[in-house]
């Protein structure tokens, strides 16, 4: 059901990219729980649903440490960018992969900074 009103979106405004929570949620919210699994299952079964990322919580030490953490969550922030990306990929048709189109948003980033 949470898909259905996810795709009512992606169509209306030509979404390529969700960002939502993990799978955790936020201080373990039913609801954002809820999302995260529904939206996983759709990455997993439906090879035209946008391409998803789903953040990533801090554990309660990291969250709490201050400065103290800082390297830590370099190491780790490092760490999962690696393991991430190959994940991430689309299929080479898939409109995230028009190098063109992704110039431009990257222009247009660095332009409006």
């Amino acid at each position: 059901m949470i898909n259905e009103f996810v795709w009512v979106y992606v169509d209306l405004w030509n979404i390529d990219l969700i960002i939502t929570f993990n799978h955790h949620g936020v201080s373990g919210h039913p609801n954002h729980r809820a999302i995260a699994s529904a939206l996983s299952q759709s990455v997993h079964t439906d090879p035209k649903f946008p391409t998803t990322m789903m953040l990533r919580s801090p554990g309660i030490i990291e969250k709490y440490s201050s400065l103290l953490g800082v390297p830590y969550t370099l190491y780790r922030h490092h760490r999962d960018r690696k393991s991430l990306l190959p994940q991430l990929a689309r299929p080479p048709g898939h409109p995230s992969r028009d190098k063109k189109r992704l110039a431009e948003l990257a222009h247009f980033k660095r332009s409006s900074i």
